[in-house]
């Protein structure tokens, strides 16, 4: 078994961290969404490697509003810093929700036009680094020396069960890339049980946290301005509000407890928004929208309680975990799994709905001197950590394609 973990803090790169190299990475996040797994890590590499970051293209059907509406799509490359490049793929190479020959063909063409864009930025053999189970195509594109397959979570669990072929479309190319990836990483125990079964040179490497960001904002006293008409307690989630959200629960919270409010912190990605339109019309119910991600420490900071609702959902590793930690906030979660049973007793796990009110109930009354144990645990996870640990895997993977010997002398141990 390969695992990759290891303490640090955040602060200036290690003679671990990856540099001079020329990643080129195919996210599955718009660099300008809200910042996640993809963002985080490449925004870091950036410091000491070229860095084309490849978000995912546009849906047609957005395309096309677009287009109706004569709306400006921005620069196709964008330039962050000296190191950072940005690619948003021209509304021509939309992705369709139904038809699989546009997409192939548009996919092909996105491709092409990358790998265009990168030689005339002058990358050559480039680390491939691949966050979408969807592009085992992209394998061999740039003339890369080594492909990283990036698994953030278990991508045909979160499709619906009633999407036969859809799910059996992605498991096929998902098991497709985790045998041609050089490296996989994962970021959860489930996660990289699952990989493993395909690639022998699979880490767990969990996701982490801003924490310098996350620090500076406790440090500040002031409050968003609109959270101050908010009456305390506040019961608080922050985040993208996602399908996998138990909003039975949230109206239970809201109806048991109207002393109480229940704030809501992100954009709301939803097919359906019919049973969260429920939840807002409640009085004590305030969903205040999506937030800068250097905004985001001062609406956690707000936060009596800090809340994870999220349902039947088991395999990846919550950014909101650590983001609450780092503010040393209470936390109560719906879901017990690995990745959060580690932060065990930091953090209450509920075993049913009932059982979640009262762990909220009791969170509100608990020590204060627990909150810098919970930001200790935050800064042990740092982002910063993290890179330094992912170095240290592809590091070790360079050197030894370079000596040419089998990939299974490559060891990293647990510290």
């Amino acid at each position: 078994m390969r695992t990759a973990i290891r303490s640090g803090v955040d602060g200036e790169p290690t003679q671990t961290t990856l540099s001079g190299r020329d990643i080129i990475c195919l996210a599955r996040r718009s660099w300008h969404s809200p910042w996640k797994n993809n963002q985080q890590l490449m925004s870091r590499l950036a410091q000491t490697n070229r860095v084309l970051y490849v978000g995912p293209p546009p849906s047609l059907r957005t395309a096309l509003g677009e287009i109706r509406a004569r709306a400006p799509r921005g620069p196709i490359l964008e330039r962050h810093g000296s190191m950072l490049y940005v690619y948003q793929a021209p509304r021509p190479l939309a992705k369709s929700r139904i038809s699989r020959p546009f997409n192939w063909i548009t996919e092909r063409l996105r491709l092409s036009h990358v790998h265009q864009l990168a030689r005339r930025l002058g990358f050559r053999s480039p680390i491939l680094w691949i966050f979408d189970p969807m592009l085992s195509d992209a394998v061999g594109t740039f003339g890369e020396k080594l492909v990283i397959y990036h698994v953030i979570d278990n991508y045909v669990e979160c499709l619906p069960s009633t999407a036969v072929g859809l799910r059996r479309i992605v498991a096929k190319n998902e098991e497709r890339m985790l045998r041609r990836a050089d490296i996989v990483f994962a970021v959860s125990h489930t996660l990289h049980q699952r990989c493993l079964q395909y690639n022998r040179n699979s880490y767990l490497v969990p996701n982490g946290v801003d924490y310098s960001l996350f620090r500076q904002s406790t440090e500040r006293p002031a409050i968003p301005s609109d959270v101050q008409s908010i009456p305390k307690p506040i019961i608080g989630y922050v985040g993208v509000i996602e399908a996998n959200m138990n909003v039975a629960l949230l109206q239970r919270i809201a109806d048991a407890h109207p002393e109480w409010s229940l704030m809501l912190v992100g954009p709301a990605e939803l097919a359906d928004r019919s049973r969260l339109d429920a939840l807002l019309r409640r009085s004590n119910v305030f969903h205040l929208g999506f937030k800068p991600v250097d905004e985001i420490p001062s609406y956690i900071k707000c936060c009596d309680v800090c809340i994870m609702p999220d349902d039947e959902r088991t395999d990846g590793d919550s950014l909101k975990l650590y983001e609450y930690l780092a503010c040393g906030r209470p936390v109560v979660c719906l879901t017990d799994d690995p990745s959060v049973r580690r932060f065990k007793p930091l953090v209450r796990i509920a075993h049913d709905a009932s059982d979640f009110v009262r762990c909220i109930r009791d969170s509100l009354q608990e020590d204060p001197s627990l909150a810098s144990a919970r930001m200790e645990a935050a800064q042990e996870n740092s982002w910063t950590a993290r890179v330094n640990v992912l170095s240290e895997v592809i590091i070790g993977h360079l050197s030894v394609g370079d000596r040419q010997p089998s990939s299974s002398n490559f060891k990293l141990t647990q510290r």
